[in-house]
């Protein structure tokens, strides 16, 4: 409760505050040219207006300050840009004719498009989300300059981003944490389904300024939209899609219709996945054996709204998912996973509830998970991990030009592994964290920061006391706008993570692994030092993004193989020792040939990680340097993009970890769209492994019996209205 009232009495300590007055501007491109008869939607508060034939618009009790508007153009394009209404009521706002749509990032505290942020962010939606879209958040995104995943079958992939999975990088579903188990075992399924997902988000380094310790690698945010937060426009709208793979004879499908009227505003949706085993390679003949999946769930979300005062909504969600561990040999025995969760979700938040505040943003998670493993018809391990998080950010209005909130986020855990090969006891685990960010614009410079403090707190009857670990972490960053087509980026942080449960509690079989682990009640918390830059390019025939960075840890906490044997497995400890993390990231995109709607461009991609201890070692599973290269043709309604990857040997290996040999991927993909009557159609094959290679991803920890999948086209219909 001190940290409420502390929260709460520097808010109220703001003095000075403008008061609400009507805004007039004019919204005009680099050549002049008026932005006419243009939509343009305020994020925060929700307000829609028009603009004219000149460009120029007004808005009406509005309070001067930095806002982020969305502009719908007559291309079909949404523009994000942030904005600054000054007390002269009168504001120019000058637009670069965009080359590329830029997207709300929903997880940053301000919802501000990615080009507007000082750290990398990288976002999947609309018609390239749905040519991505694999049967996993992992394979969804293993694409994406920086980012792999660390596949175990079909069933369950983690995202890596930079070399960093697991318990450093948080997933999170519509800004709240999944509340699952996938980050206790790589066998573990997020469960979030790629289907559901309207935007998927990345936010690449230190997170943990607004979303905890478990952000310290990065986050991922899948946007689903079950709680609506805009009152619906259309009383009815909704989709459809079915999709089937041939590689592992996959028919999956999902509806969701959305709408409302007024007050009121809601949404219903459902999935369902069904797959046998993957197909492999020519050369090594047959199927992954055990990696079949069957999966559904649905959602139902309803919101009230209050003019523009305001929304609370609720939303229930359900999440199952069956699936097998790949296994070598029919001679052994199968183990499946079968994993329910029920969750319930509310979201609430006032605009503007009184003086200096400019709004207040409230939402918590509970969910009830299970999952079971299953050795043949027989249940070996039950987990259970009962879960609430909720957080609360107040906005203030701007003071002095800086723009900013505080806020406070609780998160409670209850996990057990019950049975014979249970490695870790139960435990209770809760966190507080309280945090502080702001930012201002001085010209074409825009400065950020922000302070967090973190209590952690573990208890088990494996431990004769209460541990309690504190943390704090702080970042400044810097966005320096050169020109209308260049931008500069620089992101300071340092983060603190103390140790899970997992990691100090552990001592037993951990079968996915194919590891004895053993934890470490001595454990103190690791501490990142980060440094992020970036370079990027945004409006011309060349657009690019070069980010580089670089990553030291005091104290990281990893798994050293011990060299020892028990139970016929490997003994791994976890132990601490210094280690740093480097690499480069680009992304770039050539518009080659353009003729009115007829467009021809070329895109390359780099990533390269390495990651060390301070002793010299290795660190496993980083995923190796990966060059990219692909083609793009695209006309009125339909589009052709044919990529290749090359991934280059990993022979940077931890002791006792095995090399993988290099491999290039080739993928197509084909769109077509068509309008018939209220429908609109989306036609997709996509083309994946053509040259059909023995795929072994360095990142898994089943790569040397598990490579992927071989040559397979997926091919389906999406179907809007």
């Amino acid at each position: 409760m001190k940290y409420i009232a502390l929260l709460f009495s520097l808010i109220y300590s703001i003095q000075g505050i403008a008061s609400p007055q009507s805004i007039e501007g004019k919204i005009v491109f680099t050549d002049g040219t008026p932005v006419k008869n243009t939509l343009l939607h305020l994020v925060e508060p929700q307000i829609s207006v028009t603009t004219n034939e000149l460009g120029t618009f007004s808005l009406s009790k509005l309070k001067p300050g930095s806002y982020t508007i969305q502009l719908h153009l007559s291309s079909g394009l949404v523009v994000v840009e942030r904005v600054d209404f000054s007390n002269d009521k009168n504001t120019n706002v000058i637009l670069d004719k965009p080359d590329i749509e830029r997207i709300v990032v929903t997880a940053s505290l301000t919802q501000r498009s990615a080009l507007d942020m000082s750290i990398p962010v990288n976002v999947l939606s609309n018609e390239e989300l749905v040519s991505k879209r694999g049967s996993t958040i992992g394979e969804t995104l293993a694409d994406e300059p920086g980012i792999s995943a660390s596949p175990y079958g079909a069933g369950a992939s983690r995202p890596v981003i930079r070399g960093l999975s697991g318990n450093r990088v948080r997933a999170l579903q519509n800004g709240i944490g999944t509340l699952d188990a996938s980050s206790t075992s790589p066998d573990h399924a997020i469960s979030s389904e790629p289907l559901l997902a309207q935007q998927i988000e990345v936010l690449k380094g230190p997170i943990t300024l607004l979303y905890g310790s478990e952000a310290i690698g990065g986050v991922i945010n899948v946007v689903d939209g079950r709680i609506p937060n805009q009152s619906s426009i259309e009383p009815l709208n909704g989709s459809a899609e079915i999709r089937y793979n041939s590689g592992n004879n996959e028919k999956a499908g999902v509806a969701r219709l959305d709408g409302g009227t007024g007050m009121v505003a809601y949404h219903v949706s459902g999935y369902f996945r069904d797959s046998g085993d993957q197909s492999l390679p020519s050369s090594l003949n047959g199927d992954l054996l055990n990696s079949d999946v069957d999966a559904n769930g649905a959602t139902a979300g309803i919101s009230l709204f209050d003019g523009k005062e305001g929304y609370f909504g609720v939303a229930i969600g359900k999440y199952a998912n069956n699936y097998g561990l790949p296994a070598e040999s029919k001679l052994e025995e199968f183990i499946r996973l079968d994993i329910e969760q029920n969750r319930t979700d509310i979201e609430g938040k006032l605009y503007s509830p009184f003086n200096g505040i400019k709004s207040i943003h409230l939402k918590w998670g509970k969910n009830d998970y299970q999952h079971v493993e299953l050795e043949g018809e027989e249940i070996g391990t039950v987990f259970s991990n009962d879960a609430d998080e909720s957080r609360l950010e107040i906005m203030h209005e701007a003071l002095s030009g800086w723009q900013g909130a505080l806020g406070i986020q609780f998160n409670n855990r209850d996990f057990s592994a019950q049975g014979e090969e249970a490695f870790v006891p139960p435990s209770t685990t809760k966190s507080t964290g309280i945090f502080w960010v702001e930012e201002k614009r001085f010209g074409e410079i825009k400065i950020e920061w922000g302070l967090r403090h973190d209590t952690q707190t573990v208890t088990s009857s494996a431990i004769l006391e209460e541990m309690e670990t504190k943390s704090f972490s702080t970042s400044i960053g810097a966005l320096w706008r050169l020109n209308p087509s260049y931008s500069f980026a620089l992101a300071l942080s340092r983060a603190q993570r103390p140790p899970n449960a997992e990691e100090l509690l552990s001592n037993g079989p951990h079968l996915a692994t194919q590891t004895y682990e053993l934890g470490n009640i001595n454990l103190a918390k690791e501490t990142a030092n980060n440094i992020d830059i970036s370079l990027r390019k945004h409006l011309g025939k060349l657009n690019f993004t070069i980010n580089g960075f670089y990553n030291k840890y005091d104290d990281f906490i990893y798994e050293r193989a011990t060299g020892e044997i028990e139970d016929e497995l490997p003994i791994f400890q976890f132990e601490q020792k210094d280690a740093s993390f480097k690499g480069i990231e680009i992304d770039s995109d050539w518009l080659l040939f353009e003729n009115g709607l007829d467009k021809i461009s070329v895109q390359g991609q780099v990533d390269y990680v390495r990651a060390t201890l301070s002793n010299g070692e290795n660190l496993p599973r980083i995923p190796p340097i990966r060059f990219g290269v692909g083609a793009l043709y695209e006309t009125t309604n339909w589009f052709v993009d044919v990529t290749a990857r090359r991934y280059f040997n990993q022979n940077k290996t931890a002791p006792f970890e095995t090399s993988t040999d290099g491999y290039t991927l080739v993928d197509v993909k084909f769109n077509y769209q068509l309008s018939s009557g209220f429908f609109d159609y989306t036609f997709f094959i996509r083309g994946q492994n053509l040259l059909d290679e023995v795929v072994r991803n360095h990142a898994s920890f089943i790569k040397d019996i598990a490579p992927l999948q071989g040559r397979s086209i997926t091919a389906g219909v999406r179907a809007a209205f």
